[in-house]
């Protein structure tokens, strides 16, 4: 059976996906952390095209072939370069990204103002919405604060650093891309550039979502990608 791989977004790791993952019924997953956390160790990726090229080590080890490659923000900015890089994917969804990714100067400040106090950065302001459940957000927060401020300041450069808008129209693997109404941070045209320069890319706007989607819409999204993995077979 065709695997999904999971890779998750900006100072975050595999724990990311939990909230998902009851979702996804009988589907096979593989949720990976990049390096630069306390379980994969080493150096964060300076670049999407770096933590593809390990997310394509990390498969060929295992020994996963032609797997469904899910990528969150940062993390669909790796899938779009893993995509590019090996087309013989069998599926590709990318979830709250963009073909270029822009992050605001507010968040690059607060990621080095972390590496000089040492103390672990607070951007839930910036990817959750107002009316976001807070006891969800705190768990989350929780989460992130356990990602070296090293590693988040890192994952956030080589977002900002992230642009393939002149190259995801060579992309030829079926393609969803999700998005969420609400998101400031990739917002729907993003998603729109996407569903029209990759060919036949399925496009799923959720009504009301914000950047956190597969945390706060988990179930609409775990929905939508076990009828894309069913198309597939």
């Amino acid at each position: 059976m065709t695997a999904l791989v999971l890779v998750h977004g900006c100072g975050t790791d595999r724990r990311f996906w939990d909230h998902l993952l009851p979702h996804l019924g009988g589907l096979t997953t593989l949720a990976l952390s990049l390096p630069g956390r306390e379980e994969t160790g080493g150096d964060a990726p300076t670049t999407a095209a770096d933590g593809a090229r390990w997310i394509l080590a990390e498969l060929r080890a295992r020994k996963v072939a032609r797997p469904i490659v899910v990528g969150h923000s940062y993390g669909g900015a790796i899938a779009i370069e893993v995509a590019l890089a090996e087309p013989a994917l069998a599926g590709l969804a990318l979830v709250c990204t963009g073909a270029r990714l822009r992050v605001l100067p507010a968040i690059l400040d607060a990621t080095r103002a972390a590496i000089d106090t040492g103390v672990p950065i607070d951007l839930a302001r910036y990817t959750y919405r107002p009316e976001s459940d807070p006891k969800l957000v705190e768990a989350v927060e929780a989460l992130a604060r356990r990602t070296p401020v090293e590693s988040t300041a890192r994952d956030w450069a080589a977002t900002d650093a992230f642009d393939r808008l002149r190259d995801v129209a060579s992309i030829h693997v079926p393609t969803l891309v999700v998005a969420g109404t609400a998101d400031p941070l990739t917002p729907p045209k993003y998603a729109d550039y996407l569903a029209q320069k990759i060919p036949g890319a399925e496009l799923e706007i959720v009504e009301g979502a914000g950047h956190m989607l597969p945390i706060e819409h988990a179930a609409v999204l775990g929905l939508r990608l076990r009828a894309f993995a069913s198309s597939l077979r």
